[in-house]
């Protein structure tokens, strides 16, 4: 299936937070994306991770990619 290249982002965004949530993870989506941050889980009582994810057409795939964590 082929999503219209606007929406396609956000449809991968949207189902990166589903595959999270099945992991049973705390998932909080940001309002505002002006710091490459779709998404923030909390990994315990005092750390989170930000998360930002990126997607391509024709498939889906989940891949880490260049992976560069941040000091957080």
């Amino acid at each position: 299936m082929q999503i219209k290249s606007d929406y396609f982002g956000k449809y991968c965004e949207h189902k990166i937070f589903g595959e999270l949530l099945k992991h049973n993870l705390d998932v909080f989506m940001t309002i505002v994306d002006n710091k490459g941050i779709d998404c923030v889980i909390r990994k315990n009582e005092h750390e989170y991770l930000d998360i930002q994810i990126k997607g391509r057409q024709p498939r889906l795939i989940y891949n880490l990619g260049k992976f560069r964590p941040r000091q957080n």
